[in-house]
Order: structure tokens, then sequence, then C-alpha cells
């Protein structure tokens, strides 16, 4: 999975030596891949307003000393920039996820912001159409690092129940998109909204005709080629990787499945421009994978929990502050997320992949956005 394209720790320290350096004299500039400020050597601060900044700057108090960085926004800005594109090695980042998790949770677009992403980028392209594409079980690390895509951060348990729920928001995209004037709006899944609580959550404010149970992804393709939606909102929930990872005799064709996803993908628009001047796309997931053979090796099994634990092997309900890891709580629900590379059991004969934990794998997800 992937082109193997990833630096390790070593490599991207010292591509950031000469950015760490000048932030002991000024406020750089950083462009690039924001996972790589996890390996910063010295801890310095983040500016995300890079206008007030300059105006706290020239204005008469004193500013606090420290070291501090411009980043997240194409300011103009005074000061060097120093880009840094690689992509860091995953089991390195899952080691710092592990002891840094705080920081990325600063620095990282996260799931429950993608709404807001979406809806800020229509207002500014003002498309005709517009496509969200989530998906079941991809990770940021499945895809090749040549693909134009940002790492987007699962900020919780990284189940498909929470996952799914985050990207499509409380409001959910659709009533925002509804009150900026794309009231027609279709949506598609594979379960029924009257028996499946969890697509009923994610399709709530679609009307009867306007959400579709479909059995294979060419229904949807056909619906929308032949569905005039001017100034119109798509919704897709769709099967990805999860369901290979699970319980899965043989070792699954992932490629296939990634294959099948960027097919899915691109039916979809092509789709969509047929009746369109410009879409504008977003396809994410709800969550990622860890998969044996990078896990495996690895993992240390817990021995510290009841025998009921070990249902689920990269996390448990309820607050275990002697497990190493993060605490989440998610409604009236509390879950304890093991850090790389902990587990609660052995793998499975039939288990390739596993989620809910905090990795590389399981807890960044792909944000792309296209317009065309």
């Amino acid at each position: 999975m992937g082109d193997g394209l990833n630096h390790s720790a070593a490599y991207i320290q010292e591509k950031l030596r000469p950015f760490s350096m000048a932030l002991e004299y000024y406020p750089a500039a950083y462009q690039g891949n924001p996972l790589n400020l996890l390996f910063l050597d010295q801890d310095a601060e983040p500016i995300r307003d890079g206008f007030s900044y300059l105006r706290e700057v020239d204005g008469p108090s004193l500013q606090a000393d420290g070291r501090e960085y411009l980043f997240g926004e194409d300011a103009i800005w005074p000061f060097p920039a120093y880009p840094v594109h690689e992509r860091p090695d995953p089991v390195e980042l899952s080691q710092r996820l592990a002891i840094r998790y705080p920081l990325a949770q600063r620095l990282l677009l996260k799931q429950r912001e993608i709404g807001k992403r979406l809806i800020e980028s229509v207002n500014r392209i003002q498309p005709d159409v517009v496509l969200l594409m989530v998906v079941d079980g991809l990770s940021y690390y499945d895809l090749a690092s040549y693909i134009e895509t940002e790492p987007c951060l699962v900020d919780g348990c990284s189940i498909t129940s929470i996952g799914y729920r985050d990207v499509i928001g409380n409001p959910p995209v659709s009533q925002y998109l509804f009150r900026a004037g794309y009231k027609r709006q279709l949506g598609f899944t594979f379960y029924d909204v009257e028996t499946n609580d969890l697509s009923a959550d994610l399709f709530t404010l679609f009307g009867g005709e306007q959400v579709r149970r479909i059995r294979e992804f060419d229904e949807a393709i056909k619906a929308v080629r032949f569905a005039k939606l001017a100034h119109g909102y798509i919704q897709v929930t769709t099967p990805g990787l999860d369901h290979c990872s699970h319980n899965h005799h043989d070792n699954p064709l992932r490629e296939s499945y990634l294959q099948r996803i960027w097919e899915r993908f691109d039916g979809i628009i092509t789709a969509a421009k047929k009746h369109a001047h410009s879409v504008l796309s977003c396809l994410t997931a709800d969550h990622g994978i860890a998969w044996r053979e990078f896990l495996e090796p690895y993992a240390e099994v817990i021995t510290t929990y009841q025998s009921s634990d070990t249902d689920h092997q990269r996390y448990l309900s309820g607050m275990r502050r002697q497990m190493p890891g993060q605490y989440f709580q998610n409604g009236q629900h509390t879950y304890t997320c093991l850090s790389w590379p902990y587990v609660t059991r052995k793998f499975k004969a039939t288990e390739w992949g596993v989620h809910g934990g905090i990795s590389a794998w399981e807890s960044l997800v792909p944000f792309i956005l296209r317009y065309e």
C-alpha cells in the first residue's frame, strides 16, 4: 500500500534543522507537510493568524520572547519560509503521536472540521455541485506519497460509528449547504436508513426520496448522471478497506479495493459533470487501518485487563488510566485508545488489520479536495 516513499525521523529532523535554527532569531514560516512538525527538536508555538500577529508586533506593547512560526495560512510574511514536503515514516510517526498527540490536535485538520473547511471552499469558489464521499476505512498512508492530499486527524477513537458522524457533523454539512442555496440534494448509502441507526444519523435531513439505498455503486453513478442537480449536493457513504481487514480468508487484494475507491470517486464526479458547470468534490474516510504486517512485528500485548476487554484489539471501553494511550469522551461513552504498538491480544488468523487506537495508520485519513 502506498509507494513506500516515507522518510526516517533522522532525515526529517535534518531537513527541519535550518527552520529550527531560524526560530531562535525570528518567526519563520513553515510550508509543507504538517506531520513533520511533530519532529521539531525544540518546542515552538504556531502562529495561526499572521495578520493579527504582525499588527501586534508593530504595536506599542512588548511581545513575549519565544520560538514561534507561521503555519496554516498564506499571509504576506516578512520572514523567510522553510518548505519540508516529504512524508515521515509511519512507524516513527506513530511513536511521535504517542507522546505529542496534543500537538497533533493543534496542528492538523480534524474530522469534525471537514464540514467547515468544505463550506469555506464552497463560499469562496461557488461551484455548481458539491460532492462529499466518505469511505469506510482508508488511511492517509494507504495512498501513494505523490497523491495530493492533506492528512486529517481522527481526533478520538478511530472506529466507524464515531468517524462517520464526525465527518458529517452536527449540524450536518447538508444543512449548511441547504441554507447556502444547495437545495437539490441526493444521498447514497449501502444500508437502510430505516433500520440502521448510523445510516439514519448520516442522512437525517435528507427527505425520503433524496436518500437511496444502493446495492452496487453503479446505481449511484447512474442516478447522478440522470439527475439535474444544478446547484446541488451529493453525499455518498461507501465501503473502503475496513471490510477486507476483518475476517478475511487469505490475504486481501488491497490494491484492488483501493483502485475501486478511485474508480467510484472519479465515476460519480464524471456523472455529476454531465449537467453541472463545475463540481467541488471531497473524499475522506471515517478511520484508517493498522495493517497486520506493520503492527504485528512491534505489537506489545497488555495483560492488565479483564478477559472481556479483548473484543477490540486497539481500544477499551471506559477510562483506563493505567493504559498507555488517550482517553476520549464521545457522548455518554468513554474510550481508552491504545498508543502504538500496544494491543489487548494477538491477531486472529483471519484478521489482516485493526483500528480503534492511535497510530499513523489508524488516526490519519486523507482529505482530498478537487475542483473541476
